[in-house]
């Protein structure tokens, strides 16, 4: 429920609204202190401001539809920090059941990141295997 996603925690999370573009509602200090975002310059914006050329398309086409079907996934993204460093971010998303029954929203835990060094080309299938 969005109640217990909006508590604090030392986990890094996100809430975004449950309906496209899916703007952030709350984000966790734990989630500030990875990104090196505050939270006042992301409530009210997708989460695309941290997809990179590097993040897979095929990915957030996947993440895509089963947020459109209100079901929960689990992925890794890569994305960038505020100081455009990217990070492999394993990521579950699931949507939020709201007082109603309805689902307004949705939650993303971070359950790890990893600084990549991207000096170097990365072939695909090159980053470590996802273990849900």
């Amino acid at each position: 429920m969005l109640e217990h996603a909006l508590m604090p925690s030392g986990f890094a999370t996100v809430v975004t609204e449950g309906a496209p573009p899916y703007r952030i509602v709350h984000v966790s200090e734990a989630w500030c202190q990875l990104t090196g975002y505050s939270a006042h310059e992301v409530v009210g914006h997708p989460c695309t401001f941290m997809q990179t050329e590097a993040t897979c398309r095929a990915t957030l086409a996947a993440l895509g539809e089963a947020v459109r079907r209100k079901e929960s996934i689990a992925v890794q993204l890569i994305n960038v920090d505020r100081l455009g460093r990217p990070f492999l971010n394993t990521l579950h998303v699931a949507p939020l059941a709201d007082a109603s029954g309805g689902y307004g929203n949705f939650y993303g835990g971070w359950m790890r990141a990893q600084f990549l060094d991207m000096s170097a080309d990365v072939p695909p299938g090159a980053l470590p295997a996802f273990q849900p």
